[in-house]
């Protein structure tokens, strides 16, 4: 748990780092978050970060919408994966302008940055 209370702390820094370079801050403004997990639901681990990231966002007076993606490339090879998930995104998520990403494990890293310009251009 230890390491949870580092991630929630990193993640905070993010956030203010994030919201200190943004437009002001309106009380109806919802910042847009997508989380990529490189894990399935109900893992132990990934439970544990979503419910941390959850906590801590309920703490502060931003109002945020959190959109969650278990990839699920922990029991299915990331490199037949990455092809449909990019595909997958593209169709789900081309309305959708994010605020800011965070990722989880190597595989969710390793997926979103030689794509993020093409899915998700400009974005934290």
């Amino acid at each position: 748990m230890r390491c949870l209370g580092s991630i929630c702390i990193l993640f905070l820094f993010l956030l203010l780092a994030v919201a200190s370079q943004a437009q002001p801050h309106s009380p109806e403004k919802v910042s847009q978050i997508l989380v990529l997990n490189s894990y399935h639901r109900n893992q132990v681990w990934t439970e544990a970060i979503i419910n941390g990231l959850q906590n801590e966002l309920r703490a502060t007076e931003f109002k945020f919408n959190v959109h969650v993606e278990y990839m699920d490339t922990k029991r299915y090879n990331p490199y037949t994966m990455f092809p449909l998930l990019e595909a997958l995104y593209l169709s789900k998520y081309k309305e959708t302008r994010f605020d800011l990403i965070i990722t989880s494990d190597n595989n969710a890293l390793n997926f979103l940055l030689p794509r993020r310009q093409q899915l998700f251009p400009e974005v934290p």
